[in-house]
């Protein structure tokens, strides 16, 4: 998950390859800096055995606490709450 904006635009994004975690981040920096955001805060995974399961889900749950989203994007999310609700879903 990154977010964009101090409790702005967060975004439940696709999963990395293994070590490709750093590749991600600067992928979510240019995209951030191309709708003219800038990334503040990450939250990384520890590795899953199904990380697109893991993602499907945590969007999921994301959208059922919170109803301003678009697709994977979160509008006026609460970071911290985002990362709590990820950690809480446990290994996929």
């Amino acid at each position: 998950m990154t977010l964009s904006e101090p409790g702005k635009v967060g975004r439940a994004g696709s999963p990395a390859k293994p070590g490709r975690w750093r590749d991600r981040v600067r992928e979510h920096q240019r995209i951030a800096r191309a709708h003219g955001y800038g990334l503040v805060d990450v939250w990384l995974s520890p590795p899953l055995d199904d990380p697109d399961d893991a993602e499907t889900l945590l969007k999921d749950e994301l959208q059922r606490v919170h109803h301003a989203f678009d697709g994977e994007y979160f509008h006026d999310f609460d970071f911290e709450l985002a990362v709590k609700i990820a950690g809480e879903l446990g290994p996929v």
